[in-house]
């Protein structure tokens, strides 16, 4: 079996973007969860308003991503600090259910604001452009019907590519023949369809290296060259890592080293006995709803960094569920086991949406054209269902500790 090297080394960036993503998400519901025993299900909304207002601060207001992300991260916080005081502090002494159906609403009402505000999609600015080459052969791999028209798979309300395989490390791309009503997917070999892409000068598009990787597998490109599987490590996800990494590293330092980290892990343990020590309960967890909406505006940021589109109103839906997935799957109100949820789940997602078709066909030669990628999401859950069964607790959870 021949491995593609390169394809694989770029599902695992992908792997490792994702779940840093994620785990600067699920931090916030862990650690909401670790100190009042609620599940803030209004999180995923508060990070979708942080990649909405980066986008709003970078593109529409020329500001800087220095200056964006901690602009992002104080109207964030300032959102988690209005949650706490309207829709849970008047809760603390009610049912679990109650703040659960408050915190379900406030997810809702956060939706419709925004959507009354900015209804559309949202990206950053990306010029692209596509020439084909030889669109003889691209007709004559098709096969199609009479009137047949070549379309690029670029939609025209969204500035962001999303041709299959623009990016330069991959061998070919996808193209879609329209044959009547009925569209074709085509791959063509290297070159056949060359992509200029232009980013803005603040993001920079270069790569950190790149290795090159003979494919023998695949066809050789429109010119008669050897194709090659060309891997190139972008920038913007190394950008992705290091920020988020930095975020948890600064939040364990917050939570061990600090006068309020050690106020925030005494009310996570009792409430009633930090208090009679003189602790601030309902201040600490105030604080606490802060910096787990501080961290959901940088995942937001991060995404629309590593993305650059598909920013709308309700792109925090799923992320915000497979990030409280990976909190469950770590151990729910465990930061450590929140990380590795979350990049337990990243690499789940990424991998699937990269293998899974390729598996199907392997294990059951006759499958046909089934696309078994979109499934990425109930695959996670699939993981999260499997762990927990031997594992009730999670994977750093304690016995003795609630569950979500």
């Amino acid at each position: 079996m021949d491995i593609d090297w390169g394809y694989f080394l770029k599902t695992l960036c992908n792997a490792l973007s994702e779940g840093s993503i994620y785990a600067l998400i699920a931090v916030g519901y862990t650690m909401v969860y670790g100190i009042i025993k609620l599940i803030n299900f209004a999180h995923g909304e508060v990070y979708m308003i942080g990649a909405m207002v980066s986008v709003w601060l970078f593109v529409d207001q020329q500001l800087h991503l220095a200056i964006v992300i901690p602009l992002a991260m104080l109207i964030c916080a300032a959102l988690g600090l209005f949650l706490d005081t309207v829709a849970y502090k008047p809760l603390r002494n009610s049912t679990r259910l109650a703040a659960l159906i408050t915190a379900i609403g406030m997810s809702l009402i956060l939706q419709g604001v925004v959507q009354l505000i900015t209804p559309n999609y949202h990206a950053l600015p990306v010029d692209t452009t596509a020439t084909v080459v030889g669109l003889d052969k691209v007709e004559a791999l098709a096969e199609p019907r009479e009137g047949a028209e070549p379309v690029a798979k670029v939609r025209p309300d969204q500035s962001r590519p999303i041709l299959d395989n623009t990016h330069p490390a991959f061998v070919g791309v996808s193209w879609r023949i329209k044959a009547g009503e009925d569209p074709v997917t085509v791959w063509l070999p290297r070159a056949a369809v060359r992509v200029e892409q232009g980013l803005p000068a603040a993001l920079d598009t270069s790569v950190v290296g790149d290795v090159e990787f003979a494919t023998p597998s695949q066809p050789d490109t429109l010119e008669g060259e050897p194709a090659v599987s060309v891997f190139r490590l972008p920038l913007k996800d190394v950008l992705v890592w290091i920020t988020a990494f930095a975020m948890m590293g600064g939040l364990h330092l917050l939570v061990q080293k600090t006068k309020i980290g050690k106020a925030m892990r005494a009310c996570a343990l009792d409430q009633t006995t930090a208090s009679l020590m003189g602790v601030n309960v309902n201040r600490v967890i105030a604080f606490t709803f802060m910096v787990g909406s501080a961290m959901a505006a940088v995942a937001g940021i991060l995404y629309s960094i590593k993305v650059g589109g598909g920013i709308f109103f309700r792109m925090g839906y799923y992320p915000g569920v497979i990030a409280f997935a990976a909190a469950v799957l770590g151990g729910i109100g465990h930061l450590k086991g929140a990380l590795l949820g979350a990049m337990l789940l990243g690499f789940a997602s990424s991998f699937w949406q990269g293998y899974a078709n390729w598996g199907l066909h392997a294990l059951v030669p006759g499958a046909g054209s089934k696309d078994l990628s979109p499934y990425s999401f109930a695959f996670c859950f699939l993981v999260m269902i499997v762990v927990i069964v031997f594992r009730p607790y999670g994977l750093l959870g304690r016995a003795g500790a609630d569950r979500a």
